[in-house]
């Protein structure tokens, strides 16, 4: 059962789980059918999940026919039956990610240069970061079954070997950013957050430069200051020197040579 999608789980239980949604559809099937055929007129619309756009990409993802695609630069270059979660264009490149799943954590890693697929891997992958000779993925290992007593660690790796995250509590994600030389590592959960920097090629110096009391996502680097959205009561945007707040709650920010 292919649309089934058991991660680490016990064998006994995936039997059963089987052997009741086997039951469940054929006690159902004249509703489901009709619900399908109720369901596809709105499943199979045209609309735009999001947008993600650089220098030199305009990458879009949308949902039509009921398929995943990504058009970059007004050109379908992948078309998927799978749900693309979420994708990352290369801010001075040509380069663009994707990671799409069956529904699960567990998903495809998809890396293109233009329309050409470069690279691909599977794994619970949660962000990538470009560099000018390669890229850096941030993913999950985890343990092989739900019995083990391993813990589930998000770590920063580079051809395939670990470069950091030892630091980094267990359960809590990473995000990567990039601005020239320097780059950013967010970790945290909802309601505290940590922030990494160090040169872009030296892992071994990323350092903690800041530690928050709230969900924070990093907006911009210039001129020696870092602009970040603060989740925290209505929100706010700060710098490594003032604080700038509105009488509306701030959801999102970003950062352009105007300003925010």
């Amino acid at each position: 059962m292919d649309e089934l999608n058991f991660e680490n789980i016990n064998e006994k239980v995936k039997e059963y789980a089987i052997k009741e949604t086997k039951k469940i559809k054929y006690s159902l099937k004249e509703e489901y059918n009709e619900s399908v055929g109720n369901l596809r007129f709105y499943v199979y619309q045209k609309k735009i999940k999001f947008v993600k756009i650089t220098k030199t990409l305009q990458c879009t993802v949308s949902i039509e026919d009921g398929r995943n695609k990504l058009i970059v630069n007004n050109s379908c270059i992948h078309s998927t039956d799978k749900l693309i979660v979420w994708t990352k264009p290369e801010e001075n490149g040509n380069r663009i990610a994707i990671f799409e799943t069956k529904g699960s954590d567990n998903g495809l890693l998809k890396i293109f240069n233009k329309s050409e697929l470069l690279y691909e891997e599977t794994g619970f992958i949660n962000d990538i970061i470009f560099i000018d000779d390669g890229f850096y993925i941030i993913k999950e290992k985890r343990p092989d079954k739900v019995t083990d007593k391993k813990i589930s660690r998000t770590g920063v790796y580079l051809n395939g070997n670990y470069v950091f995250g030892n630091e980094i509590e267990p359960g809590n994600g990473l995000e990567g950013y990039t601005f020239g030389d320097k780059l950013f590592i967010v970790s945290g959960n909802n309601i505290s957050s940590t922030i990494y920097s160090g040169n872009i090629n030296s892992p071994s110096d990323w350092k903690i430069i800041e530690k928050l009391e709230c969900q924070v996502k990093l907006l911009g680097y210039r001129e020696n200051k870092t602009y970040k959205l603060l989740y925290e009561g209505s929100g706010y945007i700060a710098s490594s020197e003032d604080k700038f707040s509105t009488d509306d709650s701030i959801e999102d920010a970003v950062m352009v040579k105007e300003g925010l």
